[in-house]
């Protein structure tokens, strides 16, 4: 879902997203110089369409960051910690110029500002995803810093990847072994929110999710929802605004991470959610890839474009217009045509949004209609009992979920065999492929370092000191001005 702040909504919060990258993909390999031109993409769109985003697990010091990735994210102001960067578009940084607080380093920053009389803070976060007691602890250190920093009218929203799920309804797995929820997460957890004053805005999708072989080589999957964003609503209670979380399906590439994108906007109560397009002119949304594979869509688009073609316009008046019109069409065409699974990838995405939907309490029988009808197959399985003497309310058989599991572990074996025919392999011959064991520096850029250090290098005698107003020359004077300088430039 693609979320864009209008000038019509400043009366509102910031837009906010949130991104587990899984690492910046900075190695010099050609798949992983792919892999970071896709990222680049991702964190490129969400930055178009929300005003503050956090990008999680880059693996790298700020400066790195900014080096080798952030540079490239266009249109944006800058903040870095250690694992975790945070891009701010440049119109709402100019308005609002928030610095950057580092709550817990390399996992948990604040974004804080002043507006209308009221402190504001968005804090992007990443628990430990290994052991249980360093999560804890976190979330001690968190909570105590939300008694010291935060007043109790302060607007706070937060996102971030918890790397725990509180509920049995919020995972799904190959796996047989047994999961039982964790009492003391569950608490640490609700207590950081309590002290906050913040809850979680309910999304109904999976924010992580990965397919893998196992260590005796059958294949196996895992969905859950780590990815999550909570508010506490202070501050904006007299213009009836409501956060509207979603998993954000629309970035350009959807698995160059396991986590999905998270977005959290603000709507006004009683206001239709609208799309608009920017002054660039380019749709705010686009087309999904997935509708590309339809075979039923691109006959009618061929029958469209053989009509469009005839009147088209010339130059560049005809490819704006053929961008308009068929972006039009495709929207259309989704809105009023079910669009089912062809890929195995989606129908394992849909199936296990069946699984999940078909765990909870109160069942959703018009999203099981939806979800049915994108894959017919899951009709052959999927029948309810209806207790016509009681209640009247529907359960699911057991074997219902033993029959939707099995079809997930074939999809899943679908998916990853079809990932590895696309993935090119190593070639033994080939020194520069193998791993780390034969990776070797990239030898146009070594020769380059060593071209700069050649000659004389340039040495500073004196600099000016802004806070003194004078010429400093003592060395450690001049190195406590150029920390400054380099702190105000990424707003600590």
């Amino acid at each position: 879902m693609t979320l864009q702040a209008t000038p019509s909504e400043r009366a509102c919060p910031p837009s906010l997203a949130v991104y587990n990258i899984r690492y910046l993909s900075l190695s010099a390999s050609e798949s992983q110089r792919e892999q970071w031109r896709r990222k680049v993409d991702n964190v490129q769109h969400l930055v178009k369409h929300c005003d503050i985003v956090g990008v999680l697990e880059t693996h790298v010091d700020g400066a790195t960051a900014e080096t080798f990735f952030g540079s490239s994210i266009e249109g944006t102001h800058r903040y870095y910690d250690q694992d975790v960067a945070v891009f701010v578009s440049n119109d709402w940084w100019r308005e609002h110029r928030p610095t950057l607080e580092v709550v817990i380093p390399s996992v948990m920053v604040a974004l804080t500002w002043q507006h209308q009389g009221t402190r504001h803070w968005v804090i992007f976060f990443r628990l430990d995803a290994h052991q249980e007691r360093t999560r804890l602890e976190q979330l001690r250190r968190a909570s105590q810093w939300t008694h010291e920093s935060v007043g109790a009218n302060d607007w706070v929203s937060l996102l971030g990847d918890r790397n725990f799920v509180q509920f049995s309804s919020e995972r799904e797995s190959s796996s047989t072994t047994p999961w039982r929820p964790s009492v003391q997460m569950n608490g640490a957890w609700t207590r950081w929110l309590q002290a906050l004053g913040a809850e979680e805005v309910p999304q109904s999708e999976f924010t992580w999710g990965r397919e893998m072989d196992s260590a005796t080589g059958s294949p196996g999957w895992t969905y859950e929802v780590l990815d999550v964003a909570c508010t506490n609503y202070k501050g904006y209670a007299r213009t009836s605004v409501r956060p509207i979380c979603r998993r954000c399906d629309d970035v350009p590439h959807t698995r160059a991470s396991d986590h999905w994108p998270v977005v959290l906007r603000w709507q006004q109560e009683g206001q239709r959610r609208r799309m608009h397009r920017g002054d660039s002119g380019i749709v705010s949304r686009p087309i999904p890839r997935w509708l590309l594979s339809n075979a039923s869509f691109l006959a009618v688009l061929d029958r469209w474009f053989d009509v469009w073609v005839v009147d088209r316009a010339l130059g560049f008046e005809g490819i704006d217009d053929f961008t308009h019109k068929v972006y039009a069409f495709a929207m259309e065409y989704i809105k009023t045509n079910v669009i089912q699974a062809v890929t195995a990838e989606h129908k394992l995405d849909n199936s296990i949004a069946t699984l999940r939907l078909l765990r909870q309490d109160v069942l959703d029988e018009s999203r099981l209609s939806r979800l049915i009808a994108v894959d017919p197959e899951l009709e052959e399985i999927i029948s309810l009992e209806v207790n016509l003497d009681g209640s009247g309310r529907s359960q699911v058989p057991q074997e219902v979920f033993d029959d939707l599991r099995a079809r997930c572990q074939s999809l899943a074996e679908e998916v990853i065999a079809d990932r590895a025919s696309h993935t090119p392999r190593n070639d033994p011959a080939d020194p520069s492929t193998g791993g780390l064991r034969n990776h070797k520096p990239d030898e146009s850029m070594v020769q380059k370092l060593k071209v700069l250090k050649r000659g004389e290098r340039l040495s500073v005698g004196e600099v000016w000191d802004d806070q003194a107003g004078r010429y400093v020359s003592e060395n450690e004077t001049i190195a406590d001005v150029f920390m400054r300088a380099a702190r105000e430039r990424q707003g600590t």
